[in-house]
């Protein structure tokens, strides 16, 4: 054992040898523990070095990725490699720590010895990552400043953030990834490129997380830049979220935006605008295009094939937005021609039948709240009630506000988002119950108007995109494939007033629609009355019809 480790001292330098030693100093190893750790960290320094790496100072992570995977497949089959890894981290954090490297161990390595970073390598060195304007980048001494992670950590807990993932350790190993991504890839601090990254990367291998590190890393940049942080209101967000779009899309598409509210088009149509665009662009980034020129006749038909929409109306609905998008930067900004009206095209559609709630589901729902105690549990089955009993729309639900229900008229006032119509409606007692239940013993205490919150902080007023993790989240508590779309509960209200006897003119009226005409097509789903009115044949020979 000593031949080797003194054959090891010889090969790498004594700068290098200087560094292993002082690790040991502060080590309280057994003997032969402390030969096995100093004969892998010996080994390390001697392999790196044959392959071009003169010392632990010129360490980059191309040059320790290919060692990993080396020595990986060495000790795979003889022995633990994660042990080890283990080893070897713990020596690389120390020399981190002495700012002796120019990698992060720390947060390459998870606590196993496993690689954190080793998906990015697919983004290594390729030509898939749009170049980024260094405008707003932040001073390199500042990328990393624990008095401003600490910060940041406790403006989230004070604004109510209680999960994991607000807390400093998290709010530092996110930082600390980023950073090790934008220096593998030689791109500055900002965010564009944090956007990239949350949304290309993290996405594809932890879905649900894309947002939140955005979140974090943006709010890091704009305390580092201004001291200020804002923990707005999602609805807010909604409307500003063509801010976290990169620099060279921001611009034409705030313009179009400001061009589509100048023709007075209705505020959920300048939303659904808003969403048009943000797709195409994280579509375009992950493509990696910079700029619109770039769109070409590739793009477009990639982007028709991966833009997926549950239904090829609302598919239908989106392209046409899109290209009347492309036609405002053709016009406007002289772009060449994006031949989105080719590339473009709508799909087929097929006519169906309303599809509803199915009988099962209703009756699972019924004992729903005596299973069901906690504050979403409590929050979902009133606003599903709320749907089921009086037709509502989801964007009229989620905007109630305490000033909207009536306990001694046992009415719901509601000025129709899509419609702007104004409607009062029959309060169901089981429906005032449930919204009485939820607000005494679910609902976050806040001096909001609004009666549904969200259940995290910090407690904002509910949009329409909640509507799905409702319906989901129902179904899975009951054991049962969920609806497509919190809709199909509104369609459910209308089908069983018709199947009841109730009048297509009442329906339109309770509905909120100014005629019959979107309510004829659930005519089709009352069986019971439909059998009672089919045509007579008689007169008619079978010889006349085959003819």
């Amino acid at each position: 054992m000593r031949n080797i480790l003194q054959f090891y001292e010889d090969h790498i330098t004594d700068h290098d040898v200087m560094i292993v030693d002082e690790y040991f100093e502060q080590k309280n190893l057994t003997e032969p523990r402390y030969k096995t750790t100093k004969t892998r960290i010996l080994e390390m320094l001697y392999v790196l070095k044959n392959k071009s790496c003169k010392s632990l100072a010129n360490l980059d992570y191309y040059d320790f990725y290919d060692y990993y995977n080396m020595i990986f497949e060495i000790h795979n089959n003889t022995s633990d490699p994660y042990d080890y890894f283990r080893t070897i981290r713990l020596f690389l954090e120390y020399c981190e720590c002495n700012n002796i490297l120019a990698i992060k161990p720390s947060v390459i390595f998870d606590s196993y010895g496993h690689l954190y970073f080793e998906f990015l390598l697919k983004f290594m060195n390729t030509n898939t990552i749009p170049n980024f304007s260094p405008d707003e980048a932040l001073d390199p001494q500042d990328y990393i400043s624990s008095d401003k992670i600490k910060k940041l950590a406790l403006l989230y807990k004070s604004n109510g953030y209680k999960d994991h993932s607000h807390k400093y350790e998290y709010i530092y190993k996110s930082i600390t990834r980023f950073l090790v991504f934008c220096d593998m890839n030689d791109l500055s601090f900002t965010k564009d490129a944090a956007y990239y990254w949350a949304y290309t990367i993290i996405r594809e291998y932890m879905y649900s997380y894309s947002g939140v590190v955005y979140g974090l890393l943006s709010k890091y940049i704009d305390l580092i830049k201004t001291g200020n942080v804002s923990f707005s209101s999602r609805k807010f967000i909604r409307k500003k979220a063509l801010e976290s779009l990169p620099v060279w899309a921001k611009e034409y598409a705030e313009s179009f935006i400001r061009y589509r509210k100048r023709l007075g088009y209705a505020e959920n149509t300048i939303n659904m605008d808003r969403r048009c665009i943000i797709r195409l662009i994280e579509h375009a980034v992950s493509y990696g295009i910079s700029s619109y020129d770039q769109m070409d006749d590739s793009f477009l038909k990639y982007f028709s094939e991966n833009d997926h929409h549950q239904t090829g109306e609302g598919k239908n609905a989106y392209l046409c937005r899109t290209r009347t998008f492309f036609r405002y930067l053709s016009d406007t900004f002289s772009f060449k021609p994006l031949y989105a009206s080719v590339f473009l095209r709508n799909t087929r559609t097929v006519k169906s039948q309303p599809k509803v709630l199915d009988e099962a589901f209703i009756r699972a729902m019924d004992s729903y709240q005596e299973k069901h105690h906690e504050s979403k549990d409590l929050r979902d089955y009133a606003m599903y009630l709320i749907a089921f009993r009086t037709g509502l729309r989801i964007t009229d639900i989620v905007n109630l506000k305490f000033s909207s229900v009536s306990l001694k008229d046992m009415t719901i006032s509601v000025m129709q988002k899509k419609t702007k119509r104004e409607i009062i409606t029959h309060l169901p007692v089981e429906v005032a119950n449930a919204i009485y239940r939820y607000v005494k013993m679910g609902r976050p205490k806040s001096d909001s108007e609004y009666i549904f919150l969200s259940c995290s902080a910090p407690h904002n007023p509910l949009t329409r995109s909640v509507a799905v993790g409702i319906l989901r989240r129902i179904s899975k508590n009951i054991g049962m494939k969920s609806p497509n779309g919190f809709h199909v509960i509104r369609k459910t209200f209308a089908t069983d007033r018709i199947k009841s006897g109730v009048g297509l003119n009442n329906t339109a009226a309770v509905l909120g629609h100014s005629d019959t005409e979107n309510v004829k097509k659930y005519v089709s789903l009352d069986e019971k009355n439909m059998k009672k009115c089919p045509l007579s044949l008689d007169g008619i020979e079978m010889e006349e019809i085959m003819k």
